[in-house]
């Protein structure tokens, strides 16, 4: 899922290389909350690109469910800009 407001696929697509770059595996970083579902949280990372907490993650179960607007601190486990998926891991709320 993306929060990506570009109008040419080739944008996005450099937005989410761009993030890749940034913040490679093993990267921890805050970002916000932006939505909550029945399988996880999604957190922007940077504008356009947003990454998964699945419900299955450890962090989840420690720290509990954040709420949309919440800034917590998470770790990157995949970076997939291809298939626009990043996987992350709550490291804190």
């Amino acid at each position: 899922m993306s929060f990506s407001v570009s109008s040419s696929p080739a944008v996005a697509s450099d937005v989410w290389h761009s993030a890749a770059a940034k913040y490679p595996v093993g990267s921890v970083l805050r970002g916000v909350v932006g939505s909550v579902t029945p399988y996880g949280v999604f957190v922007l990372i940077v504008e356009g690109v947003d990454g998964l907490v699945h419900t299955s993650d450890p962090g989840l179960a420690l720290h509990g469910m954040p709420e949309v607007g919440e800034e917590i601190e998470v770790r990157i486990d995949l970076f997939d800009p291809a298939r626009r998926r990043v996987g992350l891991g709550l490291i804190s709320r």
